[in-house]
């Protein structure tokens, strides 16, 4: 016969994996170790649906299907728990029906409204908390460290809710949760259901809608955001069980309002190294940029902070660890950009996908060395034309693997270039020295420039090389710097016609500062 079992929504764990095998246990009695038991790989996948063709099924056998190896941020042990909003349906978004664990066997009941919006963070979906209500599992759990990706909604100075904790306070009636923004801090409490009651806490709360990794270990009291130590105070124990909740705290009175991208639970602690692989996943998958070096799953360094110190400023990257799971084909910084890639004015944001050859334990990382936007006539290639300046700000790349070539988007908006956007040129300074006037360098042109965006194209950014923007100034008298706005009566003037209301008046600058007027009239004499 044929069979054929359908993945959806089953979680992530499934889903990503290459190889799902069918085992069939023949003597029936469920136990998997004795007997004869046959091990049949797929014949073939469609979408998320594994076939297998010509298999026997013999009467009084039982069968469950199973993997070789297990997938899980960052390739640590002892997970007990890990959710993605990416495994939240319906996958197309809208109001939440159900949730599946990546890892674990919890099956959730909702109650009140979520809702699933995609692009919210990196490119990357998130399940919104409205404090409507809650998601509460149905089996217990060891939990001694957890992780998570999340913003909260609403000015600081307001209980914005909880993450995720058990069901049950301790004898005493204290709560048990992980990550409250209760109006002045963040704070967790972790310790077993009859020991203590202490708590850590860091302040200040994150601005609303502020995404950060948030981690906080019952052993060695650690609380850290973004891969740095932020907590006062003490845990109470090193674990606590029970059944886990999204959403609110074990006293039932923490609801969140906020989104969830990710929430990661272990059974023990993971320690130095062992942790910053799976903060360096979270920081990879979502765009934020963390302290320390960014590492895969098997501790290789992809960026390394010590080396590139001049530039860890708003890292980010594309890149897959099949053993993570983590398949990011697009990329910007949260600090910079948005969830779908729509830069914020005047940052400068950069957007990096469609790597032609990405494989596993391929990266491509980029930070940048926090100069301004300004425009300078220094440290120029050689030959460069009469009017060529250079932004201040220079970006650096490591990439680890071959990845091919990429697209690359840079928003201008808000950024001081006195001239048409198109003029913007790609230098890259193959050497990676940051010098300009010597060595290898590559210039490109771009290929398109789309409301102030300009797109360069299948480009190749080789590994430890420097680069920035360049082109030719247009500016009154050649004084370019700080200049927002040059208008002239004789140029981007829409309709051009004597005595005509003029619709538009567009700035020499390029840099989205057009003059608007009620009732301006156009003259072609003064």
């Amino acid at each position: 016969v044929s069979l054929s079992f359908d993945l959806n929504g089953l979680g992530s764990t499934l889903i990503n994996n290459n190889q799902l095998f069918l085992l069939i246990d023949e003597d029936g009695d469920g136990d998997f170790t004795t007997g004869n038991v046959n091990s049949i790989a797929q014949t073939s996948r469609t979408g998320n649906v594994v076939e297998y063709s010509n298999i026997s099924l013999t009467n009084n056998a039982v069968f469950t299907f199973g993997i070789f190896s297990s997938i899980s941020p960052g390739s640590l042990t002892g997970l007990t728990l890990w959710i993605k909003a990416a495994d939240a349906l319906p996958a197309s978004g809208g109001t939440l029906t159900s949730w599946a664990e990546a890892f674990g066997s919890n099956n959730y009941t909702i109650s009140g409204t979520q809702t699933i919006v995609q692009n919210v963070v990196n490119f990357n979906p998130i399940v919104r908390f409205n404090r409507s209500g809650k998601l509460i599992g149905n089996m217990s759990i060891t939990m001694s460290e957890f992780a998570a990706v999340n913003s909260w909604t609403g000015a600081t100075n307001i209980d914005r809710g909880t993450v995720v904790s058990p069901t049950t306070s301790n004898s005493a009636g204290s709560s048990r949760y992980a990550f409250r923004s209760d109006g002045i801090s963040v704070f967790a409490g972790i310790f077993d259901f009859s020991v203590g009651s202490n708590y850590m806490n860091f302040s200040p709360s994150p601005p609303s809608d502020q995404f950060n990794i948030v981690l906080a270990s019952g052993t060695g009291n650690i609380y850290r955001k973004n891969a740095i130590p932020v907590g006062t105070g003490t845990f109470g124990s090193a674990f606590m069980s029970g059944i886990p909740q999204l959403g609110d705290r074990s006293t039932n009175d923490a609801k969140l309002n906020g989104d969830i991208a990710e929430v990661i639970i272990y059974n023990t602690s993971q320690a130095g190294v062992v942790r910053n692989r799976m903060e360096s996943y979270l920081a990879v998958k979502y765009g934020i940029h963390k302290a320390e070096n960014y590492v895969n799953s098997s501790d290789v360094i992809i960026w390394d902070s010590t080396v590139n110190t001049a530039y860890h400023n708003d890292v980010f990257g594309i890149g897959q660890d099949n053993s993570s799971g983590l398949n990011q084909t697009s990329s910007n910084s949260v600090n910079t950009g948005s969830g779908n890639g729509t830069g914020q004015s005047g940052k400068g944001n950069i957007v990096i996908s469609n790597p032609s050859s990405l494989t596993d334990n391929g990266f491509l990382m980029i930070g940048h060395n926090s100069n301004d936007f300004n425009f300078s006539s220094s440290n120029l290639p050689a030959g460069s034309p009469i009017g060529f300046a250079r932004m201040n700000r220079i970006w650096k790349i490591q990439s680890t693997g071959n990845l091919g070539t990429i697209d690359l988007q840079f928003d201008t908006r808000g950024l001081p270039f006195s001239g048409p956007i198109g003029n913007l040129n790609l230098i890259i300074d193959n050497d990676g020295d940051g010098d300009f006037t010597t060595g290898s360098i590559t210039t490109l042109s771009s290929n398109s420039v789309t409301s102030n965006v300009v797109s360069f194209n299948a480009i190749t950014l080789p590994s430890n090389a420097t680069f920035t923007f360049a082109g030719v100034i247009n500016a009154p008298g050649g004084v370019s710097l700080n200049l927002r706005l040059w208008l002239k009566a004789n140029a981007n003037v829409t309709p051009s016609i004597q005595g005509a209301n003029i619709t538009t008046w567009g700035s020499q600058t390029g840099a989205s500062s057009d003059a608007l007027y009620t009732t301006p009239i156009f003259s072609q004499t003064v």
